[in-house]
């Protein structure tokens, strides 16, 4: 049998082949491997998340209703989302060793936990989440709280970073979910370039939001609205709300219940070429 072990076997051209062909094969084994590997999102709570509040209503309704989440994403997706979460775990450990000033004692808590029983907001709706971190600034002489601020972490690609002039939409309705379960006045986001590692910075004023009373209270009209649906569902066999179909249907934990038509088609076919950068 030939063998491909040092740059000795080189002398023999036959060896190269079949060395090529397992590099290949362990390829190929790599991606089955991920792409069959269990769904982080589908061990989640029932209940409303916050980075499911935008968008379709069909999905915050499974959601109250705990249906099962079984969506499964492609490998290109995992990949993806395996490295937006490196990020944050590169940014959450930087500020989790951040000392403000010699005059003030730093506090960075990453991965704030909101669910029934911690807040009384996530009681009332039913909300199971986590934010991606909190500042506490207090000052030393007098000893006082000077500052309570929440961080949310967001990646992208090159394209779609130099096209931002503010928070997305739907993050500041997600940010508004964690503010007001956990009293943070403001959220500063951060937008991390993957190509460049260039990010958002607190002093750009337009990425650090106050929290807004109006938005949360469409959101809470929002939440009761889709209680009540999730209710009437259960007790009389209501109808769901219609599909808001969209590239999020590739990834949504309740597409196998859901069974959107878009999934029909070839997913690569079905992914805009800004989300291939």
């Amino acid at each position: 049998m030939v063998a491909l072990t040092s740059i000795n076997d080189l002398k023999d051209p036959l060896n190269l082949e079949p060395g090529l062909i397992i590099l290949d094969d362990i390829a190929t084994r790599m991606e089955e491997q991920i792409e069959n590997a269990p769904e982080d999102g589908n061990h989640r709570a029932g209940g409303i998340h916050a980075s499911e509040v935008s968008g379709c209503k069909r999905r915050l309704v499974y959601g109250v209703l705990n249906t099962e989440r079984q969506g499964k994403a492609s490998f290109i997706w995992k990949r993806r989302f395996s490295l937006g979460h490196k990020i944050h775990d590169m940014i959450q450990g930087e500020f989790a060793t951040f000392s403000y000033s010699p005059n003030h004692t730093t506090k960075f808590q990453a991965e704030v936990k909101i669910a029934p029983g911690l807040q009384p907001m996530a009681d009332k709706w039913d909300i199971n989440s986590s934010c991606d971190g909190i500042f506490e600034i207090r000052e030393k002489n007098p000893a006082r709280l000077v500052l309570r601020a929440g961080l949310e972490i967001k990646s992208m690609n090159p394209d779609e970073f130099s096209r931002l002039t503010k928070p997305k939409p739907e993050h500041i309705e997600q940010a508004h979910v964690y503010m007001a379960c956990l009293n943070l006045p403001v959220m500063w986001f951060i937008y991390f370039n993957k190509g460049n590692a260039n990010y958002t910075k607190s002093s750009d004023r337009r990425f650090v939001i106050p929290f807004d009373p109006k938005l949360w209270a469409n959101l809470e009209a929002r939440f009761e609205e889709v209680h009540n649906i999730a209710y009437l569902h259960v007790a009389n066999s209501h109808a769901l709300p219609e599909r808001e179909e969209s590239i999020l249907c590739q990834f949504c934990p309740f597409s196998y219940t859901c069974q959107p038509k878009s999934l029909n088609k070839s997913q690569m076919d079905n992914i805009p070429k800004r989300f291939m950068k």
